[in-house]
């Protein structure tokens, strides 16, 4: 392994930040669609555990995503890892693989076996990158490192390759595992989801966690065209309190649990069980917590970063990890840990709502974008037959290459034919070549951001993109996945009990977070990795 070198700098920021030598626990959380402006919207109103990582943190106001599809899997990756997508070869959720042919999940895995719980096969096993717990445990083989979230490539890509354990939810009741980690599940997992009963929850109802005044000040109105209406009675709807239709199957429940905030509690729980049970920041050697809050997610999709709903999501998770803090003060000491928070990505604000301040806005049809690739289809049919020498994957379109040189085949004839299917469609700025982005309308902050999502075998040669502010596919509720602010900015704090608040308006790129921390805690990280530790961080 390549490793960086430096000067021995963290030894000073230990004198100066901790009050003992080093941090013996590093609790690294992602927060599942976090943009900025809703933690500077409702910092004021936070009282407990977003209150004390502000009162001891090093909050970054300008903390950003550098690359052009923002999606859970890019983002937890560049988080663990302080890799580009692109240089990991992650390019999204899932995408297309030519040489197999096939649609592949980024942390697939087809060796690995469900471990007890009924679930998928996943594991860190395909990917090509190393992340942070990986270099604690090079520097020291002793480091404990464990990974959980709601989603299962929130749990892998912050475990990396060799974690004790990496848990994620698998939508039927129960956090789980694959035989890629390990051949038996700790008995405390087993007791923990035996407690869940999840089922328990159908006569739930979220209410409000403050005084409706508050919210009326914050987000808009309690129910708005465009947000996600799943309740067939009148009893339960968008608008609080929200709970369950009468005769939901069991199934159906445990799936939908994640969009509820209660499960960010679970999730808060499950990592408290691990603290205590694995012995977490017991010893002098560091050990790491990573932690995937998903369920903000689920909820964001459905009503939107302006909703009452969401704004209500993030105190009820205030709270949670109020809790979640005096459980480690009591175990741990909060004297000897370091907390470090963010996000994967932002959401835009659903039409509806951004049309009100005039913003040019609005949704495009699933239908339309369709129709625009089969109009591009037929077109090159037309022109050079029925060759099938390319493929369209979501707003992405894979060439073959060789079959197109053998075909005497022109590439940019074929860009072509794309770009004016879809040159007239509302809401679409344009047809991105990722061979040359130079010439596909991008500024040069925008192509930076999309080279940081190529991979020299794995990428789409094109992608659609949509115009700012307006939603691809959702025709409810939001999305994300631009280049665009409302996706890319994202929270940043590094906290500690011995810090004092501090604000920074630099901007940063979040592939810095993982070698910080490595920095922080003195270790070496690979060459390979695209971040650089943050000045502020380790001076």
């Amino acid at each position: 392994m390549k490793i960086r070198k430096w000067l021995p700098m963290a030894a000073i920021f230990f004198t100066m930040g901790f009050a003992s030598p080093s941090p013996k626990l590093v609790v690294y959380i992602g927060i599942d669609q976090f943009p900025y402006h809703i933690l500077e919207r409702l910092n004021p109103h936070f009282t407990g555990g977003f209150r004390w990582l502000l009162d001891h943190g090093h909050l970054y106001s300008e903390a950003y995503h550098d690359h052009a599809y923002t999606v859970t899997g890019t983002g937890y990756f560049t988080l663990g890892s302080g890799m580009h997508p692109g240089t990991g070869g992650i390019l999204g959720n899932s995408w297309y693989d030519r040489i197999r042919e096939k649609r592949v999940n980024c942390v697939e895995d087809l060796e690995a076996k469900p471990l007890g719980y009924p679930g998928r096969k996943r594991s860190y096993r395909l990917v090509n990158a190393t992340a942070l717990g990986d270099w604690m445990k090079e520097s020291n083989p002793e480091s404990k490192v464990f990974s959980i979230g709601g989603k299962d490539r929130a749990a892998i890509f912050f475990g990396g390759k060799n974690p004790n354990l990496a848990l994620w939810y698998n939508r039927k009741g129960q956090f789980m595992t694959t035989t890629y980690y390990t051949n038996r599940n700790p008995n405390w997992l087993r007791s923990f989801n035996r407690k869940l009963h999840m089922e328990t929850y159908r006569d739930s109802v979220w209410t409000r966690e403050l005084d409706a005044s508050i919210y009326l000040d914050i987000a808009r109105a309690d129910h708005f065209e465009g947000e996600m209406d799943t309740y067939a009675s009148e009893l339960f709807s968008p608008i609080f309190p929200i709970g369950f239709d009468d005769g939901i199957s069991k199934k159906e429940l445990l799936a939908w649990m994640p969009g509820r905030p209660w499960f960010g509690r679970m999730t808060l729980d499950l990592a408290q069980t691990i603290v205590e049970n694995e012995n977490l920041g017991q010893d002098s050697v560091v050990d790491l917590l990573a932690i995937g809050l998903s369920s903000p997610d689920y909820m964001g999709h459905d009503y939107g970063p302006y909703s009452q709903e969401i704004a209500d999501v993030f105190f009820k998770l205030d709270k949670y990890l109020d809790d979640f803090l005096s459980s480690l003060d009591a175990s741990v000491g909060l004297e000897n840990i370091l907390f470090v928070l963010s996000s994967d990505h932002g959401a835009a604000t659903i039409p509806e709502y951004a049309s009100l301040s005039g913003i040019e806005t609005g949704r495009i049809k699933r239908s339309v974008i369709t129709a625009a690739f089969e109009s591009a289809r037929q077109e090159i049919r037309k022109q050079y037959g029925p060759f099938e020498f390319f493929h369209i994957y979501g707003q992405t379109v894979y060439f073959f290459q060789d079959e197109m040189n053998n075909l005497g085949i022109s590439r940019g004839r074929i860009v072509e034919f794309f770009r004016t299917a879809f040159k007239d469609i509302e809401g679409i700025r344009g047809v991105v070549d990722l061979t040359a982005l130079e010439s596909s309308g991008l500024s040069e902050s925008e192509q930076r951001m999309f080279r940081n999502m190529i991979h020299p075998k794995l990428s789409p040669d094109l992608m659609i993109l949509e115009k700012e502010h307006y939603l691809l596919w959702k025709e409810i509720g939001t999305t994300h996945g631009t280049p665009y602010d409302y996706d890319t900015h994202v929270p940043l704090i590094f906290s500690s009990a011995s810090f004092r608040p501090e604000v920074y308006d630099n901007r940063q790129i979040t592939v810095n977070i993982a070698p910080t921390i490595s920095r922080i805690l003195n270790i070496p990280f690979p060459e390979k990795v695209d971040g650089i530790p943050i000045r502020n961080e380790i001076e």
